[in-house]
């Protein structure tokens, strides 16, 4: 199996031992206790920027497997709390073997795709966070590196940056970018907008995926005090993580209608922790009004093909708990479509829920599909043609 989407709790280090605080001060990005959260969280000066642990699996007494933080929202774990696979790569190789994963595309945790990093001041700062934390990825999968799939951050506020940023990557080793898939919630102009070509044209020349992950703008209207005070955590943490990946169906219709993928057909794009339960209806909502609102319009004279195909040519979708049939699997595609497992977040597959997945989740599918979804869509999106072995939950 090829997850397609893991996570990397950033190390506590991860800036402070590598950019120079004697130039950027107390800028530089640290962990420190969180008094109002519990826990610990990251800072940027005196700007809290994210919890250290509210994504990470936490330690289980007397065992050396990881568990989810059962304590309510918005108390947080602590440092010593988080379990070391979390953030040790060599931690995580054991834990894939035990899962059965033979490669995972790794996702940062705090991800630089979210308004906090874009209103910073400085320019250069910015830059060299999103370059310190390409750098610090490459070494750590440097424990492994065939087990691993790195995607870079990129400045997205900036799309000639970005392209930049996107080519010194690839040279050191990343195989697809993450950027926000809703530039409007960042003050930015969609991606119909020509200013973004540069960075289109530059991942079609390096091969380089383009990821949209789910959470990638303001998600402060799902997670905020009010909606705490009266919901209670439980229930906040529940509507507030569906809303976030019901988010990435403004991020595919955005796409599928911007001409993006019909001017640039060799760019392959993954919407990520994004579900696939959804897709059928946007796909079919698209095409309707395509045919109502564009298809006789000269402006639209790109497009050769309904929405939908351009999905079906370019864009796949990554799913973790759902239970997948053939009539769904028939209409996104089964080249469309991606297993996950989202670890180490708390709404993550665990070792159980992994082999439901691969096994009662996809059961009567058709075998070919079934080999498609848990690892050939994602060998070749990512071009692996020596894909190591990891004992099968599946088999």
């Amino acid at each position: 199996m090829i997850d397609s989407d893991t996570h990397v709790s950033e190390p506590p280090d991860l800036w402070s031992s590598r950019m120079s605080s004697q130039k950027w001060g107390e800028m530089v990005p640290v962990v420190r206790p969180d008094p109002q959260a519990g826990g610990h969280s990251w800072f940027i000066g005196d700007q809290r920027i994210g919890s250290f642990g509210a994504s990470a699996m936490v330690k289980t007494p007397g065992s050396d497997y990881p568990t989810r933080w059962t304590e309510d929202f918005p108390h947080m774990p602590a440092r010593d709390d988080i379990h070391t696979s979390s953030w040790d790569a060599a931690e995580r190789v054991r834990i894939m073997d035990r899962h059965g994963i033979s490669v995972a595309a790794l996702f940062g945790n705090l991800g630089v795709s979210r308004n906090y990093f874009r209103n910073l001041d400085d320019e250069s700062f910015k830059v060299e966070i999103v370059q310190t934390y390409n750098d610090f990825l490459i070494d750590w999968i440097g424990v492994a590196p065939e087990r691993f799939i790195a995607l870079a951050n990129v400045p997205f506020w900036n799309p000639d940056a970005a392209a930049k940023e996107a080519e010194r990557a690839a040279s050191i080793g990343h195989k697809g970018i993450v950027i926000t898939g809703i530039p409007e919630k960042h003050g930015l102009k969609p991606f119909a907008d020509r200013s973004w070509d540069v960075l289109w044209e530059t991942c079609t020349e390096h091969r380089l995926p383009i990821h949209f992950h789910a959470g990638g703008g303001d998600i402060s209207q799902h997670f905020n005090q009010v909606r705490q005070d009266v919901m209670g955590g439980g229930a906040m943490q529940t509507a507030g993580t569906t809303n976030i990946t019901l988010d990435t169906a403004h991020s595919v219709s955005d796409l599928l209608a911007s001409g993006v993928l019909p001017r640039y057909p060799d760019t392959r794009w993954v919407i990520v922790e994004s579900a696939v339960g959804y897709l059928p209806f946007v796909l079919e909502c698209m095409d309707h009004h395509f045919e109502l609102y564009m298809k006789d319009n000269p402006q639209y004279a790109m497009f050769d093909a309904l929405p939908s195909a351009y999905f079906h040519r370019q864009m796949l979708g990554t799913y973790w708990f759902e239970k997948l049939d053939q009539h769904l699997i028939d209409r996104v595609g089964p080249n469309n479509i991606m297993f996950e497992t989202d670890y180490p977040h708390p709404t993550c597959l665990l070792e159980e829920d992994i082999r439901g997945a691969a096994n009662d989740g996809l059961a009567g599918i058709d075998p070919e599909h079934r080999q498609r979804i848990l690892w050939k869509n994602a060998a070749e999106l990512y071009q692996l043609t020596d894909i190591p072995e990891a004992a099968s939950l599946a088999a």
